[in-house]
């Protein structure tokens, strides 16, 4: 079950768009299969939604120790469903390499880090020195 080790901290949007790419893109997690809209009602898993969901729950409990704010994760987990960008798309990082995906789609990354984006999903409260976690 892909997770996050490392501190709180490291969930600022850049690294935690790296944390999204290395422990659930690049591990494996079967997207097409969990999330596909022609799937068995049966293959689907809310796993990546209850990931989404704990994530919301701590930036709701430490406001100023992220970088990103709601709309952002509303981003991530809409286009883990449907999104015009290949990020989402199959089973394994061997499966976008085999379809030569990077060739043929764009990267949702590189839309939602584009800096006009970025703005709007940034948290404004955040405190890029706030290193004590203290609820809200």
């Amino acid at each position: 079950m892909p997770c996050c080790h490392g501190t709180l901290c490291c969930l600022l949007s850049n690294r935690f768009v790296r944390l999204i790419q290395r422990e659930w893109l690049d591990a494996g997690y079967p997207f097409s299969n969990f999330h596909g809209s022609d799937r068995n009602m049966k293959e689907r898993s809310p796993l990546f939604l209850l990931f989404i969901d704990v994530v919301w729950q701590i930036t709701q409990q430490y406001p100023l120790s992220f970088e990103f704010n709601d709309m952002f994760l509303h981003k991530l987990f809409t286009h883990s469903h449907f999104s015009p960008y290949g990020s989402f798309l199959y089973n394994s990082a061997l499966e976008r390499v085999k379809t030569k995906l990077q060739e043929r789609s764009y990267s949702l990354w590189s839309y939602l880090l584009e800096p006009a984006v970025k703005t709007k999903l940034q948290e404004r409260s955040y405190s890029l020195w706030s290193y004590l976690l203290e609820p809200a």
